[in-house]
């Protein structure tokens, strides 16, 4: 069987699961949506979705995928001077911290979504 070959391309996904306080969860997407709107409209951000688990409500996971290294994204996103009001208001609302995962895109023939399937940045 034949298959596509993952392109290096130098970017990263990351991915971040966090559980909220129950009582706060609306306050907390108060705080992380102006971020989600300044986070995926940088030029370097391919794709942005925050994800809730069913049976959790308060459990979220969400996916960033990056054209760019993890390094650059420490150095150059992570800093930005948006990221640090975002952070002093959410990490207040979650129970422990956050469960950060950096993967290896496959990009190319292995990236795909239904026309609609997210809002076009």
């Amino acid at each position: 069987m034949s298959y596509p070959q993952p392109e290096k391309h130098g970017g990263f996904t990351l991915i971040v699961t966090a559980t909220i306080q129950p009582d706060k969860v609306d306050e907390w997407l108060s705080h992380f949506w102006p971020a989600f709107e300044r986070v995926s409209n940088e030029p370097e951000c391919l794709s942005f979705e925050l994800f809730r688990y069913p049976d959790e409500p308060n459990k979220v996971k969400w996916v960033e995928s990056w054209s760019k290294s993890k390094e650059w994204f420490l150095e150059n996103q992570f800093t930005k001077a948006y990221m640090k009001p975002y952070l002093d208001a959410t990490d207040k609302l979650m129970i422990g911290e956050k469960q950060w995962e950096v993967v290896e895109r496959f990009g190319g023939k292995w990236s795909a979504a239904r026309e609609g399937a997210y809002e076009k940045l």
